[in-house]
């Protein structure tokens, strides 16, 4: 019988400890800021980008981190044994992260919860920080299925909820209700048969992940 080992392993409740206290304490950065809620928004400005309104972030809280900390406990036994390249990872995650937050700031400006004045605001480091262990663990698993035996469905079903939070993370459905929630220099335009494609897309992504899952931990035991 297929068994889920995972709740009963420490390296998954360890993971997914630290991923959510990044994700609440980013929370709490922009409650901090008035930029959490759109009342808190809208006593600052009249276009920008709250923290709910980020459908990224919900799908972090829902799917990638508890994926994550499930492909963590999987892989542990091997990991334990290879602590340098999994520090390692999470360095060059923390590395790329930095990146991609500063790109989104210098766009943003001062009209999300992440970024002032073209840089990240704190609750943008804590996403920074943030970042790290999340692209590190997805390093690890490339590393692992190319040079230590790891089964590549596992590595591609993780690829494929990554992809699919890039995507929920273009906050799509309330770009239809809100216009206007948006950073400042980063505005999309959607039609009807744009929604459908991304729901479509979304929905495949999240099947085709989950299914990879079942089969690399199948292949993996």
């Amino acid at each position: 019988m297929f068994h889920i080992p995972f709740y009963d392993h420490p390296a998954f409740w360890g993971t997914l400890i630290v991923l959510n206290c990044y994700w609440f304490a980013g929370l709490r950065s922009a409650v901090k800021n008035g930029m959490a809620t759109p009342g808190q928004m809208l006593r600052q400005m009249t276009q920008g980008l709250p923290w709910i309104a980020h459908f990224g972030f919900w799908h972090l809280l829902l799917v990638l981190q508890p994926v994550l900390a499930y492909a963590t406990a999987e892989m542990w036994p091997l990991w334990q044994d290879h602590a340098a390249e999994l520090v390692l990872c999470v360095l060059v995650g923390q590395w790329i992260g930095y990146l991609l937050q500063s790109a989104w700031s210098r766009d943003a400006g001062s009209s999300d919860a992440w970024s002032k004045n073209g840089l990240p605001n704190d609750a943008g480091i804590i996403h920074i920080m943030h970042t790290g262990p999340e692209i590190g663990i997805i390093l690890m698993l490339l590393i692992s299925a190319m040079f230590y035996g790891m089964s590549f469905p596992l590595f591609f079903g993780v690829l494929a909820i990554v992809v699919n939070h890039l995507i929920i993370g273009t906050h799509w459905p309330l770009r239809i209700l809100f216009p206007g929630w948006h950073p400042e220099k980063l505005k999309q335009l959607y039609k009807p048969y744009t929604i459908c494609f991304v729901i479509v897309v979304s929905g495949a992504l999240l099947f085709v992940g989950f299914r990879l899952l079942i089969v690399g931990t199948l292949l993996h035991h």
